[in-house]
């Protein structure tokens, strides 16, 4: 081979490594995996009725048809406070296509959740569980904890602690959640 053919090839394969880099073949990745999802169940979500921050109802089996991002929080938490703004994104990136972020504030008042709220101007639903009786039912033992919930009622995910929701992979996980047609999604294929 001549030199000039080798420095092609070198430039070649050296130009094919910065490219693909770290997160290479991210089409190919696990976005729950990279994300530090737990894949779970399916297992019925509990139901829940509560009042959020503004004083309107939610109630969980009323949203069967959509995923929900269902997340447990409080005032105090900081990694609950820190993961908020991507929440706030994912958010506002999938509600139109069919996401509902629920965020569980646990144990507090509605008047401390609705100042929290307010002043971060969160738009997603807060619903406030001063008994703390809804975290329970879902055993999330530590703040945050975020449960994903198919379109058919169905945990299908869980999160411990704070995490980017405004990622690649989160993107990329409730994309293919929202345009999902078969066993996570209710709908068949």
């Amino acid at each position: 081979m001549s030199r000039t053919r080798r420095a092609a090839a070198a430039f070649f394969v050296a130009a094919l490594i910065l490219i693909s880099g770290p997160g290479a073949g991210a089409a190919g990745a696990d976005p729950w995996r990279e994300l530090g999802v737990e894949r779970m169940g399916p297992f019925k979500a509990p139901d829940f009725t509560l009042d959020d921050v503004d004083g309107a109802t939610v109630t969980l089996s009323e949203l069967r048809g959509k995923v929900v991002f269902l997340n447990f929080w409080a005032t105090w938490c900081p990694p609950c406070k820190e993961e908020m703004p991507s929440m706030e994104a994912l958010h506002r990136k999938f509600a139109s296509r069919g996401l509902v972020v629920l965020a569980v504030n646990d144990y507090e008042s509605r008047d401390k959740a609705a100042s929290f709220v307010k002043k971060h101007g969160y738009t997603f639903r807060v619903p406030v569980d001063p008994s703390g009786k809804v975290s329970e039912a879902y055993r999330a033992m530590l703040l945050p904890t975020t449960f994903i919930i198919d379109r058919r009622g169905m945990v299908i995910g869980k999160a411990t602690g704070a995490r980017r929701w405004d990622g690649p992979e989160a993107f990329e996980l409730f994309g293919e959640l929202l345009k999902a047609r078969g066993p996570h999604s209710g709908e068949s294929p």
